[in-house]
């Protein structure tokens, strides 16, 4: 009679052991299946973000080309012109109204007017010779 109780521990380790073996397939293949429903989940995401950023590229390329278009008017000299006549009322300037100025550096001329010392002297000696040829005339 000792067997039969080691053959009914026997069979219930069997049963045991098939039903922790079963529970862990199902324990695995839910583990999986959250997994790939995880990933599912991100890849939708990152599909929704990739259509969203190609999206605003092509927003942004249509903003491009009609900045670009407008540029090109703008940097057409005609049309710069033609504004400028007709809403600010410019006109082209004649050439009497046109002054050139030398922005060249000179050489300072040495001029005895701007000599310090003898600037006193030279003022003494015109006046003296003023007043010779005033008397003379």
């Amino acid at each position: 009679m000792k067997r039969k109780p080691n053959n009914q521990k026997h069979r219930r380790s069997r049963r045991s052991l098939g039903q922790k073996l079963t529970l862990f397939v199902w324990v695995l293949s839910a583990f999986m299946l959250l997994a790939l429903v995880v990933n599912y989940l991100q890849l939708e995401k990152l599909k929704n973000q990739l259509e969203r950023q190609n999206i605003k590229i092509s927003e942004l390329k249509k903003t491009r080309d009609s900045m670009s278009g407008k540029l090109d008017g703008i940097k057409n000299s005609d049309e710069i012109a033609s504004l400028a006549r007709y809403k600010l009322g410019m006109v082209y300037p004649e050439d009497k109204q046109v002054v050139f100025i030398n922005v060249e550096p000179q050489e300072a001329e040495t001029d005895v007017k701007d000599n310090v010392f003898l600037s006193p002297v030279i003022s003494i000696l015109k006046i003296f010779g003023t007043n010779d040829k005033e008397g003379t005339s």
